[in-house]
């Protein structure tokens, strides 16, 4: 979950600078991205951002795995756990293989 809120910042973080350059009244304000209203714009939402990330890693650092004995424990032991599993790949060998499955 943090890995995703640092890529979305980076993200974020072009935005700004592009808008920087091409909107007007932005670039009027900051022309090289050094300026004061540039910084202050990155700090806030560098900020935001690590609160967020600050938030995602306490909500959701003690929720438990979901696993096939987690599965037992939930639904009992006459439920389908099929769902729970990962899903089988196909075996696409050539031993295995007719001539109906190409079609």
């Amino acid at each position: 979950m943090v890995t995703a809120v640092i890529a979305l910042y980076l993200n974020v973080f072009v935005l700004i600078v592009q808008l920087f350059l091409k909107v007007p009244a932005l670039k009027a304000i900051a022309p090289t991205q050094s300026e004061l209203p540039f910084v202050l714009a990155q700090i806030v939402v560098l900020s935001l951002f690590v609160a967020v990330a600050i938030a995602a890693a306490i909500r959701f650092r003690n929720l438990p795995l979901r696993t096939c004995e987690t599965a037992v424990k939930e639904c009992g032991p006459r439920q389908n756990i099929v769902n729970w599993l990962p899903p089988r790949r196909m075996n696409l060998s050539v031993e295995n293989a007719t001539t109906d499955s190409f079609r």
